[in-house]
């Protein structure tokens, strides 16, 4: 390999470095995020209120299907 290619390889390897550190960095952060969802469920509401808003806010089409 010719030395003035050197700088290029080197260029490339810092790149790929660079570029797996920070997706695995992203994966921990991401993972992280995502254990951190998990818990108890806390509301103000009674179970019943829950349930009322549950229904209302769920959308009913009809549809005209003819086979």
């Amino acid at each position: 390999m010719p030395e003035s290619e050197l700088p290029k390889i080197l260029k490339l390897i810092h790149f790929l470095k660079e570029e797996i550190l920070q997706i695995e960095s992203v994966k921990g952060e991401d993972l992280e995020m995502f254990g951190e969802s998990f818990g108890s469920w806390q509301d103000e509401r009674s179970p019943e209120e829950i349930i009322h808003e549950t229904y209302e806010s769920r959308k009913s089409t009809s549809r005209d299907i003819q086979l």
